[in-house]
């Protein structure tokens, strides 16, 4: 098992991301609380790191600010990020302007092309929405 301190850079930035996004919305969702336990355990995180994830999700601690820049020379990695990222504003079925701010951030975050940020965006969304 692995601490919080000793999961890479990539991994932080990912699993920070994850948790802002879910906060974003004023609610996480059981598919979110999901969606982040799955990552955590593959992200192998001791017991005692995953109880304080949890607390931050359920709003008795404070997340880390997620770092302004993932430097990492795979753009498809990026692109992955954003890609979960987005699949998880949606999983509660609403998109509000507070996930938006979180996603619209991220694309600068991650120096995505706007064209790539924007079909990721419009392939995520099509799943959730009719």
């Amino acid at each position: 098992m692995r601490t919080l301190q000793v999961i890479t850079d990539e991994e932080r930035f990912l699993l920070w991301t994850m948790v802002h996004t879910a906060l974003a919305d004023g609610e996480v969702s059981p598919v979110e609380q999901a969606f982040i336990e799955n990552l955590m355990k593959a992200m192998t995180i001791t017991a005692e790191d995953r109880h304080l994830v949890r607390s931050m999700l359920n709003g008795t601690a404070t997340p880390p600010p997620v770092p302004d820049r993932l430097y990492t020379p795979d753009y498809q990695r990026q692109a992955e990020i954003f890609r979960e990222a987005v699949e998880l504003a949606w999983a509660d079925g609403v998109f509000d302007d507070r996930e938006k701010a979180v996603i619209v951030r991220l694309v600068a975050v991650l120096d995505l092309d706007h064209e790539d940020a924007e079909r990721i965006w419009r392939m995520t969304r099509a799943k959730y929405v009719a």
